[in-house]
């Protein structure tokens, strides 16, 4: 009697041996991922490495200047519906402080693709990215020219595209629409590619914009 009674005491102290104790859960997230502020995406003027003649964006500058966490998916070369199809959405879902989008694209979308194709892929890419993190703001850098002129037209009319979707979406912003003097300023590494000091100015603008729109 006294044994059982023992027992009975000790079962309501410590509780019972595994049934109130459940093993922690493993995270197939990357460490880290849930600290990301701001997700980069686009093609290589994005991108940290391009090649030696256009060595890619320093984003720590972005970083130091703002005291945000980055993450970059850029890819460079694909255009927008190649990056819709590939998001990784878990990697996305991981990203559980996301705040917003720096989106800097449509060089492969101006020169291979259409305006109609475009808009409607990057309507979707933006929402699943948004709607998988819980983030709400989109920043855009408006694209560019290439050094030829024969393709001018057609990188205006992607402009006009990102240029509508700002217009059609509170949440959308227009941080940087000043690459498309690039060419006439000099400050294009080869054919496409910004140079450091349009690094500096993008990503100026784009922690601008963010500050500017803090609250809304």
């Amino acid at each position: 009697m006294k044994k059982a009674i023992l027992l009975v005491a000790s079962a309501l102290l410590f509780g019972c041996n595994d049934s109130s104790t459940k093993p922690p859960v493993e995270s197939s997230c990357e460490a880290g991922l849930d600290k990301v502020d701001y997700l980069i995406t686009g093609q290589s003027n994005a991108m940290e490495y391009v090649s030696p003649e256009a060595p890619g964006v320093n984003w720590s500058y972005f970083e130091e200047k703002t005291g945000f966490k980055t993450y970059n998916i850029a890819v460079g070369g694909k255009n927008i519906d190649w990056l819709r199809r590939n998001l990784d959405k878990e990697l996305v879902s991981c990203m559980t402080n996301l705040k917003g989008v720096l989106y800097i694209h449509g060089e492969a979308d101006a020169v291979y693709g259409n305006p109609k194709d475009y808009k409607e892929d990057l309507r979707i890419y933006m929402r699943n990215i948004l709607d998988w993190s819980g983030a709400d703001k989109v920043f855009v850098s408006s694209v560019g020219y290439r050094v030829e002129p024969e393709y001018d037209t057609k990188f205006d009319g992607i402009r006009d595209v990102q240029y509508f979707l700002v217009d059609a979406y509170e949440n959308w912003f227009l941080a940087f629409d000043d690459a498309r003097y690039f060419r006439d300023w000099g400050m294009l590494d080869d054919q496409i590619h910004f140079n450091e000091e349009g690094d500096q100015m993008m990503m100026d603008a784009f922690a601008e914009s963010i500050w500017a729109t803090q609250g809304q």
